[in-house]
């Protein structure tokens, strides 16, 4: 194969790939309540209609007893606010699963259910766990 042919490869695949990256639309995180140490934040999802959140916070706590709250299923209902009743829809195991959530919110909403995939990742270099 001659230079030219591999020149045009690497050239269509290079306008592919900055194709596929420029349509990837990242949309920017926005504060919506910081209060007691915790940030709630926000961001538009393509193709959904209800906004992607966040939540972060530093707690003084060994990260094994903060990381245990979190995989504690049974106490979900502590933490996620105005949960009344939870359930696992997937378990693909330590590091992902899928909940159901039903949840009170106050007149004159009436219940909602969510459901959301908890990922668990763990940076070895820096102990950083993302929840």
């Amino acid at each position: 194969m001659s230079i030219l042919p591999r020149a045009l490869i690497i050239c269509v695949c290079a306008v592919f790939s900055f194709i596929a990256i420029a349509g990837a639309v990242e949309y920017p995180w926005q504060l919506r309540v910081k209060k007691d140490n915790i940030s709630v934040s926000t961001r538009k999802v393509d193709g959904a209609a209800i906004l992607e959140f966040k939540s972060d916070t530093t707690v003084s706590a060994p990260i094994d007893q903060a990381i245990a709250l979190f995989e504690d299923e049974k106490r979900i209902p502590e933490w996620y606010y105005q949960c009344t009743n939870m359930k696992i829809v997937q378990d693909k195991g330590p590091s992902e699963k899928v909940f159901y959530l039903v949840l009170h919110l106050p007149w004159p909403v009436s219940e909602r259910d969510v459901a959301f995939r908890r990922l668990k990742s763990v940076d070895s270099s820096t102990g950083s766990v993302n929840v």
